[in-house]
């Protein structure tokens, strides 16, 4: 999968997609024109999926205190607990590389990305 918009180094990056979920995710891929989260085929806003997630939150009896962003810690977390090198990690979160080695001279293949998400329990 594709995705990202907000950064130069998030914008379109290759989101591999663990086997546990991709059924899922392309359920509801088929179902709306290429976007996880919409209302019919067209995107929803931020506040829109935040008003979801808090909707899930409330059904399954969690904590109102918990954001979107949380995810990310989590999925942060997760990464680091398996030992994902930094580089990969720096990738699959969409984030810019804090070293020049990182940055400019070490690629990765969709191939070694997937291969960590695979690891995630």
């Amino acid at each position: 999968m594709t995705g990202g918009k907000k950064t130069a180094a998030g914008k379109d990056r290759i989101l591999p997609i663990h086997p546990f979920i991709q059924e899922f995710v392309h359920y509801f891929y088929s179902q709306s024109g290429n976007y996880f989260f919409t209302s019919g085929t067209t995107p929803l806003p931020y506040v829109n999926i935040k008003k979801r997630f808090h909707a899930v939150c409330t059904r399954y009896k969690l904590s109102q205190r918990y954001t979107l962003h949380d995810c990310r810690h989590t999925f942060a977390s997760w990464l680091s607990d398996i030992g994902t090198p930094e580089v990969i990690q720096d990738r699959l979160m969409g984030h810019t590389s804090k070293t020049l080695d990182n940055k400019v001279y070490i690629h990765k293949t969709v191939e070694q990305l997937r291969e960590w998400i695979q690891k995630l329990p």
